[in-house]
């Protein structure tokens, strides 16, 4: 294009795209982590369970405002056919709503009379609740003072050595083992002293064994009141690893030693099982098949050959 005195003049066309999207486009998108996600939708469900509940109070509220609107109408109608009655009725005698008036005064004085000796009876309910309370609280004054006995602190000292060690040796994976301890006061497995909380299946599996097995163990070198025997019914349940059921075998193996008795139940394959039994010392007892079967009919038994048998013509007797 060239303007009127011939001087040339660049055009530059300049072409926009238009964005499909109001928002910016060049910022990183950071993706939540799979924690962040389930935490997320839990605000969310327990944000509407928190509707559902402010809704189910305000319905709540409105049914007993119709409820009381109704009561009140059945009053007033009971009002208008009284004063209708009375309309009609002989002057000499008593209003009919005079007296309709008076039993519901009475009917009234009567249902606060009942409302006045409950609230009294509950009065007296929580005043002796209240004492009893003050004195719980200063029997509870009284033993926080009292601590375990040397012998007792050992037997959870032992207890917790022998737990921490087979967690170890189980490869117990959930969360640092250095967090787990014996708790003094509930004799459970703790963590930072509170309750152990959700490990896997069968890391919950792993925490069992090890703390039957090292109360057992316990019972050894102290007195307890345990019994020296120890059954585990199915200790693979959960899908534990072959090598932590290796170590339970073979720790649990060393109560022959000592007197005690472990049993075990299992299902495991032969093969397997036999492979960690080798070079344990133990009992091993193959079940073929079902261990519980219906019994089988039981044969009559023959007579003996001296046995006196009364037999029919034509006849003879059995013979062994």
């Amino acid at each position: 294009m060239r303007r009127s005195n011939q001087t040339p003049v660049r055009v530059r066309r300049v072409i926009r795209r238009s964005k499909d999207s109001l928002l910016q486009q060049d910022i990183a998108a950071s993706p939540m982590t799979f924690e962040d996600n389930m935490a997320f939708i839990k605000d969310q469900i327990d944000t509407f369970a928190d509707m559902l509940a402010d809704g189910d109070q305000v319905i709540e509220a409105k049914e007993n405002q119709v409820a009381a609107i109704m009561t009140r109408m059945r009053e007033l109608n009971a009002q208008v056919r009284a004063l209708r009655k009375t309309l009609h009725s002989d002057g000499r005698v008593p209003s009919y709503a005079a007296v309709q008036e008076r039993l519901k005064i009475d009917a009234q004085l009567a249902a606060l009379q009942e409302a006045s000796k409950t609230y009294d009876d509950a009065e007296t309910g929580i005043r002796t609740l209240v004492q009893d309370w003050v004195a719980v609280r200063g029997r509870l004054t009284t033993l926080t003072d009292v601590s375990l006995s040397p012998a007792d602190e050992g037997k959870l000292a032992r207890l917790q050595e022998s737990f921490i060690a087979q967690l170890r040796a189980y490869d117990f994976t959930s969360f640092p083992i250095d967090q787990i301890a014996i708790s003094r006061e509930s004799y459970r497995p703790s963590r930072d002293g509170y309750d152990v909380g959700l490990t896997s299946a069968s890391d919950t599996i792993r925490m069992i064994w090890a703390y039957l097995l090292g109360m057992l163990e316990v019972s050894r070198s102290a007195q307890t009141n345990h019994l020296g025997l120890l059954i585990f019914d199915e200790p693979r349940q959960q899908g534990a690893q072959a090598i932590s059921f290796d170590a339970l075998l073979k720790r649990a193996a060393e109560a022959g030693s000592v007197g005690q008795q472990v049993i075990f139940t299992t299902s495991e394959e032969p093969t397997l099982l036999e492979s960690i039994l080798a070079g344990t010392e133990c009992n091993y007892i193959r079940f073929d098949g079902k261990v519980l079967r219906p019994m089988a009919e039981t044969p009559k038994q023959e007579p003996e050959p001296d046995d006196e048998v009364d037999v029919d013509e034509g006849d003879s007797p059995a013979q062994n």
